[in-house]
């Protein structure tokens, strides 16, 4: 008898506050300052993800200047960059994907000349259908919750699954996207399965030997009776088990190793 179980759970989970830490000392409430951030965040309009546009970012500071490439590790369509120490000042840049080098020569459009803020925000979005124009917001590490009810077949079995994903970072932490054949994952997923098994009476399972295997052989059951009939079996799991079901008024059976160049 056959069951079909999936289970899984694989999670992880990242939490911690920024800013506005309040202390408390000799009964007076003092609120510590918000410092640089020490990520950034560029969340790109339609018109900035166009022709698999990449972004960079421009750090300067008096004569001093960098340019930092900015990524997607979460695959949330957010991308960040890591702000180098003592640049208090940035342009992000919407880059030639053709090349990875970071120049004014390989800029396609950029932001104006913005001041890195020091008042809790740190993701800059791009306005819709803006090329320039943008506004600073914080980021949210569970923008990108959301959740999803599946039911589907195996073998005669209703699986019933609750699928949740949500997409978390913390400044300096990197959540490695999970992927599978439904839903991307950005750092945990939950399956909660129901199941209602098959009626495993009306079946019949062969398991064959190392002989019987051999070749790439294919197998059939032959049942007769009043009357008689071919089925080819199959091994939908790929447990080992090959089953067939009984069809209905036959009461003898012939397992039989088959010919796989035809399925005759």
């Amino acid at each position: 008898m056959k069951k079909f179980t999936k289970f899984l759970v694989s999670g992880l989970l990242i939490v911690g506050g920024l800013y506005g830490i309040s202390q408390h000392t000799n009964n007076e409430t003092q609120v510590a300052e918000a410092a640089t951030p020490t990520t950034l965040y560029l969340d790109p309009n339609s018109n900035w993800e166009a022709d698999s546009a990449r972004f960079a970012a421009y750090f300067f500071e008096g004569e001093s200047n960098t340019w930092v490439s900015m990524t997607d590790s979460d695959c949330d369509t957010i991308y960040e960059v890591t702000v180098p120490s003592g640049f208090t000042s940035v342009i992000f840049c919407r880059m030639d994907p053709s090349t990875s080098t970071n120049n004014w020569n390989n800029k396609w459009n950029q932001t104006g000349d913005l001041t890195i803020p020091t008042d809790g925000t740190n993701q800059f979005k791009i306005d819709s259908g803006e090329w320039e124009k943008g506004s600073w917001s914080t980021y949210d590490q569970f923008a990108n919750i959301r959740a999803e009810v599946s039911t589907y077949e195996d073998e005669g079995t209703t699986i019933s699954a609750l699928h949740f994903s949500a997409a978390l970072k913390q400044e300096g932490s990197n959540v490695p996207a999970l992927k599978d054949e439904n839903l991307y994952h950005f750092g945990f997923q939950f399956d909660f399965l129901e199941k209602k098994e098959k009626d495993v009476s009306g079946y019949l399972y062969l398991k064959p030997n190392s002989n019987w295997e051999a070749d790439s052989a294919r197998f059939a059951a032959y049942f007769f009776g009043n009357d008689e009939k071919w089925v080819s079996m199959s091994d939908s799991d790929g447990d080992g088990l090959y089953e067939v079901a009984k069809p209905s008024g036959f009461t003898s059976v012939i397992f039989c190793r088959m010919d796989p160049s035809t399925s005759t």
